[in-house]
């Protein structure tokens, strides 16, 4: 045996004319501790299959030859490419369902790194971290997550302009871009704090009374369809300034009924 390649009893025998169980009872009699390291390797092996290793049963875990020239063009193009699977086994002529059960067998690690998911020869792939969006629409976004990037624009007007699902924008950007869509996400308010911006979207013409009207929280939530408790903290907690305004019109107004 030298280095990944492991030879059998029975090919060394036929390769040296021996007989077959001769040379076993020999390796048995006069080699002990050679046929012991033999068994703690396929032990091993019982236990993690890596690609060019030993099996349990003791052959090398390996595509054939055949299957490596049969696939070759489209493995190719699975690594250097965006295009999905299905597309490359049309492309260069292959069994769409022979090159998934190929590339799950013989290259995980590029399944893997499509689905940007943690992997480790010969170890369970975690399947649940994997991603929603392939290559293609990675690409897909690309050109409208750079304007966003450089415009400061909405998201909504970006995903407009580029023909996209506003929704399914911000999915991708939460998944892939989270500093992006955190960012995005948030606007700054005039004294530095930083709020929702659908938020501020939602309650905007509601705040805009609330600061100039003496209509209560509980009024204008009941007028604008919100939890009066939301809306209330909402106010609160980011614009105080605005229930001191909105405490100093209805002060003014009650001395103005007196």
């Amino acid at each position: 045996m030298q280095g990944n390649s492991y030879v059998t009893v029975p090919e060394v025998a036929d390769s040296c004319g021996l007989s077959y169980t001769g040379l076993e009872q020999h390796l048995l009699f006069y080699h002990k501790d050679l046929v012991k390291r033999r068994i703690r390797i396929r032990k091993k092996a019982l236990r993690r299959q890596r690609k060019g290793e030993i099996t349990g049963r003791g052959t090398v875990h390996a595509p054939s030859p055949e299957l490596v020239e049969k696939y070759a063009e489209a493995v190719h193009l699975y690594a250097t490419t965006p295009m999905s699977a299905a597309r490359i086994a049309g492309k260069t002529g292959v069994s769409k369902k022979g090159f998934y059960e190929h590339l799950q067998r013989w290259h995980l690690d590029l399944v893997c790194r499509r689905k940007n998911i943690p992997y480790e020869e010969g170890r369970l792939v975690d399947w649940s971290k994997v991603r929603k969006y392939n290559p293609a629409t990675k690409a897909k976004y690309a050109e409208a997550i750079r304007r966003l990037k450089e415009s400061g624009l909405p998201t909504a007007q970006v995903a407009a302009e580029f023909g996209l699902q506003p929704e399914a924008f911000r999915s991708y950007l939460k998944e892939h871009e989270p500093e992006l869509y955190a960012r995005k996400g948030m606007v700054r308010t005039d004294t530095g704090g930083a709020v929702s911006r659908r938020s501020m979207e939602k309650y905007s013409e509601a705040m805009h009374l609330y600061g100039t009207t003496t209509e209560s929280v509980k009024s204008l939530a009941r007028r604008f369809g919100f939890n009066d408790c939301s809306f209330g903290q909402f106010i609160r907690r980011n614009f105080p300034e605005l229930v001191e305004k909105h405490n100093e019109i209805v002060r003014k107004k009650g001395k103005q009924n007196k």
